[in-house]
C-alpha cells in the first residue's frame, strides 16, 4: 500500500482513540506505518500473506453469518457471532472520495464481531468482523494498543495456515 504523508496523517487521525471509534485502531502514540511494518515482517515469517489469513477466516464466518444463526461448527472451528444493526466504515476511506471501500471486495463482515476456536487444538481468538477487509485490503490487523487487534500469527495458528497447517 502506498500512501503519501499527507494521506498517512489523515488517515491515523480517524484511527485514533474517539474518531471513528471510541477505542480507536492504533493507540493514541502507535504509527500506522510501523504496525504495518512489524504485522508483515511476521507475516514473511509465517509465509502467508493477510489476505490469505482474511479469505481463510471469512470462508469460517460466513457460513454462519448466512445462515442466520449465532453459532455453529465450519469444518472443526466452532464459531459465534454477534450481529449489529450498524456496521463499522473502513478508517482507510477518505471521507470525500467515497462511501464504501471497495479494496478486497468492500467491508462485508463489518457488522460483527467474531469468536472462532479450533476444535482440535483448542486455541480460540476473537475479533471485529471489519479484520476482514482491513487485513485482506490494507494488510492491517489494528495497532498494538487496540482493544481490537487481531494478532495475525495467532490467527494464522487458529485457522492452520503456514507453519500451523496440518499435514
Amino acid at each position: 500500500m502506498t500512501l503519501s504523508d499527507q494521506e498517512i496523517d489523515r488517515v491515523e487521525r480517524r484511527m485514533r482513540p474517539g474518531a471513528l471509534s471510541g477505542a480507536g485502531f492504533l493507540g493514541a502514540d502507535e504509527r500506522l506505518m510501523d504496525v504495518l511494518d512489524s504485522d508483515q515482517r511476521t507475516l514473511n515469517t509465517l509465509g502467508v500473506t493477510a489476505a490469505q489469513i482474511a479469505n481463510t477466516l471469512a470462508q469460517v464466518l460466513e457460513p454462519i453469518l448466512l445462515s442466520q444463526r449465532v453459532s455453529g461448527r465450519v469444518g472443526h472451528h466452532d464459531v459465534r457471532l454477534r450481529r449489529y444493526k450498524g456496521s463499522q466504515r473502513c478508517p482507510f476511506l477518505d471521507d470525500s472520495k467515497a462511501i464504501r471501500c471497495e479494496a478486497a471486495g468492500g467491508a462485508r463482515l463489518a457488522s460483527v464481531d467474531w469468536w472462532v476456536r479450533n476444535h482440535i487444538t483448542g486455541e480460540r481468538i476473537e475479533g471485529p468482523g471489519l479484520i476482514v477487509h482491513l487485513a485482506a485490503g490494507h494488510g492491517f490487523f489494528e495497532g498494538q494498543r487496540s482493544p481490537y487487534r487481531v494478532e495475525p500469527e495467532k490467527l494464522a495458528r487458529v485457522l492452520e495456515l503456514g507453519p500451523f497447517a496440518r499435514t
